[in-house]
């Protein structure tokens, strides 16, 4: 089994699943999240259109060593970002994975349609208050590669009142 940075057991495989698609984890490369360069950490296996219109994909790393991992995808029919099913998962500095039972996202946009700013609220099973998390975005590119317009931004993130670093990123089929 691998290791955290603290020694704790590291989760082998992270997978959230959308019918034919499903998002897989590397929690190893969330772990060694620092500073303002946080790297994609995910993959995708199936095709996200005609399906499906977007993709989001949060992974974040606080100080204290706790990790999210947050997926989102757009049904082609879907009219706003509320009708998408939504995984998140929570890995606390000691190694405990915790799915959570309700996940809400929003996210802000500057004049020129760069993120802004994400809020969340995480609910895990049989509890009424949420954890919560915030983002202010450090720098954003956007990419285009085999047809997917991928827009990402490294964001100084907070969760549950610990601060760290994430990686937002909007892939658009």
């Amino acid at each position: 089994m691998k290791r955290r940075p603290t020694g704790e057991p590291m989760p082998d495989e992270i997978a959230f699943e959308f019918g034919e698609l499903r998002v897989l984890w590397d929690t190893e490369a969330i772990a060694d999240y620092e500073g303002s360069e946080p790297k994609t950490a995910w993959t995708l296996e199936g095709s996200l259109a005609p399906a499906h219109t977007a993709l989001r994909a949060l992974a974040g790393r606080s100080a204290d060593g706790s990790m999210l991992l947050l997926a989102a995808v757009r049904p082609a029919e879907a009219e706003a970002h509320g009708e998408e099913p939504i995984g998140a998962t929570l890995i606390e500095p000691s190694g405990t994975v915790t799915a959570m039972d309700e996940a809400l996202l929003s996210t802000e946009y500057s004049g020129d349609g760069a993120v802004r700013r994400i809020t969340l609220e995480l609910y895990r099973e049989g509890d009424d208050y949420p954890i919560r998390g915030a983002g202010d975005t450090l720098s954003a590119s956007a990419r285009e590669d085999d047809g997917l317009r991928t827009e990402s931004a490294t964001l100084h993130f907070r969760l549950d009142g610990h601060e760290g670093v994430a990686l937002y990123e909007i892939v658009h089929a």
